[in-house]
């Protein structure tokens, strides 16, 4: 294209204009890219620092550390829950197991019941806390489906109760509509 006056106006042609628009958005993707990679260090760096924050023996752990939520108490994999206030009866302490991702104290070798007897402080005195182990058809039964095995555990029968609960001294047969405090397990979480 002339001017009037015979000089020559530069126009850009339309592969001048294809090549600078693929040039920016080269540019703008490489900028992107690095923000991407930055904010990855970041939230590594930040996971790191929570993770010792959290778990207090994380180096002993390859895979992270085990949590439990507050109020709860972790021993080895597992998570457990001592009710502290209100009475319930054995179903409704196990609806509130339930509501808590967790379900009534189930009770699997002697090192568990060891901790479990332990750890129930003396403070909570003679209070009775409702366990995971009921009477069906079939004799007692766990709440996670494993049968009774009478050789670490020995429940003081009563006549008419169908439900187990525990103290510092020993194991119940309860009516399951009386009402205790109650002991939930679950698994804890691994992070």
């Amino acid at each position: 294209m002339k001017t009037p006056d015979n000089t020559k106006i530069w126009t850009p042609s339309w592969k001048f204009l294809i090549i600078t628009v693929l040039l920016g958005a080269n540019i703008v993707l490489i900028r992107i890219i690095e923000a991407l990679v930055y904010n990855r260090e970041l939230s590594e760096t930040k996971h790191s620092e929570i993770l010792h924050e959290l778990c207090m023996n994380s180096s002993d752990m390859p895979g992270g550390c085990l949590l439990c939520p507050n109020g709860w108490i972790l021993h080895g994999d597992d998570c457990y829950y001592y009710s502290d206030v209100t009475e319930r009866t054995w179903n409704q302490s196990r609806d509130q197991c339930e509501m808590m991702g967790a379900d009534l104290l189930v009770i699997k070798n002697q090192e568990q019941k060891e901790f479990i007897e332990r750890d129930l402080p003396l403070w909570w005195g003679e209070n009775s806390y409702w366990i995971g182990l009921y009477h069906d058809g079939d004799g007692w039964r766990w709440v996670d489906g494993e049968h009774y095995n009478s050789g670490f555990i020995q429940i003081e029968t009563r006549p008419s109760g169908r439900c187990v609960s525990m103290t510092r001294y020993g194991y119940y047969q309860e009516d399951c509509r009386s009402t205790y405090r109650w002991i939930c397990l679950k698994k804890a979480v691994r992070i």
